[in-house]
């Protein structure tokens, strides 16, 4: 199965620098212009299926970027919940913290573990629904972190904050192969 992953599209959290996380938050201008390019590239594809987070900046970056798409809505794909700490500036040491494996649990914060797991159940489901075939999955940066490692496995060194994708950058993701970057 060929996956192709499309991080959504920039929003105005994204460019303070605030986490997300399931905090609602709609694309911003720069994030329509990204879908749009996005689908430049992706018209070049048939998609046998489309997956897509329910929240609205993966939605409105669907719209964009495929505006005739029918995508099926998966809760698995939402963003990693940070819990009190959505809405806050990205702590300075988070990425080389809280993207690794065993680390305490902040209060309401889901762990990673948690998230790697919902996605590799996702991305079961899926390559059994459609082993020969192309799908498109539009989601968020720590999904694409928690993608990498259904496809790929648990980096050895367990920390994922270099696999989180940049808004609007197609990558195709196939066993065996490393993830390409898809380029108009």
């Amino acid at each position: 199965m060929d996956l192709i992953y499309l991080r959504h599209g920039q929003t105005d959290w994204n460019k303070q620098g605030k986490l997300q996380g399931r905090t609602d938050i709609p694309l911003n201008e720069n994030g329509i212009f990204g879908a749009r390019s996005a689908g430049e590239v992706l018209s070049r594809y048939h998609f046998d299926a489309i997956y897509c987070s329910p929240l609205i900046r993966a939605q409105q970056t669907l719209q964009h970027a495929c505006p005739s798409a029918v995508p099926i809505l998966d809760e698995r794909l939402s963003e990693w919940s940070f819990g009190p700490l959505e809405g806050q500036p990205v702590p300075s040491d988070f990425y080389s913290h809280r993207w690794f494996f065993g680390q305490p649990p902040i209060l309401g914060m889901e762990q990673i573990e948690d998230v790697v797991a919902r996605v590799c159940e996702f991305y079961a489901e899926i390559k059994q629904k459609h082993p020969q075939g192309t799908v498109l999955v539009v989601s968020h940066g720590g999904v694409s972190a928690a993608m990498h490692c259904a496809v790929y496995g648990i980096p050895k060194n367990e920390n994922l904050s270099r696999y989180c994708l940049p808004n609007s950058m197609p990558v195709l993701f196939r066993e065996g192969h490393p993830p390409v970057i898809l380029h108009p």
